[in-house]
């Protein structure tokens, strides 16, 4: 029976490879002509031993196994041959990999700018139709194993997540623009994203523009209503947040310093910070993999499945075992649009418990 590394010609193959190296290759430093056609073949002799390649391959199968069936072809009108989706899921991963425009991708893939933007647009709502079984909330026992995985950071108990937002600079609208507008003033989207200790997405959500503050968007996040209601985790768990999101009975937040804090309430700070840094990580990682987040050429509308889509790859990513190295990770140019939330007594007991067993 045929396999998906089967129906990949050499062509294939070499842009595969090239996707292999591209964290430690600025693509701006080779042309498309250095990376068409025959040439290609060359490229792949001097990277096929590159580490990436293993991750990048597992990626590209996880991919093609999951859509073999779900991306409708259309029916052949004559011209050149429709694309196969091994290709259409290339052009998809590199896209999303550089920071190269459309013309140039369809100069390297020799297909045109239409073929491009169909194949990324076709591969990015197939997967994200897919979403929530490919970003998953945790089951008790993988909540148990997050509490222990967390654990082993800083001793923190009973944490299970770590949520924060990220900014992605997009396009302005030609209408009412100043809504994409954030503190730092650029046009962009906001994400909230909750991960795990091995910093795997639990929890994505996108679409916000700029100018919302990572409270309002908790609030009015599926996550956010279930955490302010407390019907999402057991109460001996919780996620930790920064500043910005509410004290809860399953959402530990650091103290506000005034400089009267207790020894104590310092070490929590401490604590709660460092297990919070793997939020951080996981950002770095996925804008650090996927350089498109750099800047998205698309509206806000648009950005929602694209961003989805990267957090779905990242995932299979770290499922994979491709962890980017330090110098490959971008760290988060953080936005915070407007003051947190406020906690209630009953959730600052809680932290007091937490800080009583650190």
């Amino acid at each position: 029976m045929a396999t998906a590394e089967d129906d990949l010609d050499k062509e294939d193959i070499a842009l595969l490879s090239l996707l292999c190296i591209d964290n430690f290759i600025d693509s701006s430093s080779y042309s498309s002509d250095e990376t068409s056609g025959d040439s290609l073949l060359l490229t792949v002799s001097t990277i096929d031993h590159c580490e990436k390649c293993p991750y990048v391959m597992a990626l590209f199968l996880r991919i093609v196994d999951h859509l073999a069936g779900k991306v409708q072809r259309r029916e052949y009108k004559g011209g050149r041959p429709q694309l196969t989706l091994e290709k259409q899921i290339l052009i998809a991963l590199w896209y999303f990999a550089n920071t190269e425009c459309y013309r140039s991708i369809a100069s390297r893939f020799d297909v045109n700018d239409s073929t491009v933007m169909k194949s990324v647009d076709g591969i990015v709502s197939a997967m994200v139709k897919d979403k929530n079984k490919l970003i998953r909330w945790p089951k008790a026992e993988q909540l148990r194993r997050n509490e222990n995985g967390f654990r082993a950071f800083q001793g923190m108990p009973g944490v299970v997540g770590a949520i924060d937002g990220t900014h992605i600079a997009i396009p302005g609208p030609n209408q009412h623009h100043e809504n994409n507008i954030n503190r730092k003033g650029f046009h962009s989207t906001v994400a909230q994203v909750v991960c795990d200790h091995e910093m795997k997405f639990m929890s994505v959500n996108t679409g916000w523009p700029g100018s919302v503050h990572d409270a309002r968007v908790f609030r009015n996040s599926k996550i956010g209503k279930r955490i302010i209601n407390k019907t999402i985790l057991p109460d001996e768990f919780h996620l930790v947040g920064d500043a910005a999101y509410p004290l809860s009975q399953n959402l530990m937040t650091p103290f506000k310093d005034f400089g009267t804090l207790t020894r104590e309430q310092q070490r929590y700070n401490f604590v709660q910070s460092s297990t919070l840094m793997v939020v951080e990580g996981s950002i770095g990682q996925l804008k650090g993999r996927f350089r498109k987040l750099k800047m998205l050429d698309c509206t806000l509308p648009k950005s929602t499945d694209s961003v989805t889509f990267c957090c779905i790859l990242h995932n299979i990513c770290i499922t994979e075992g491709d962890i980017l190295n330090d110098e490959e990770i971008i760290m988060d140019d953080h936005v915070n649009n407007g003051p947190g939330l406020q906690g209630i007594v009953e959730s600052g007991n809680q932290k007091e418990n937490v800080v009583q067993n650190l």
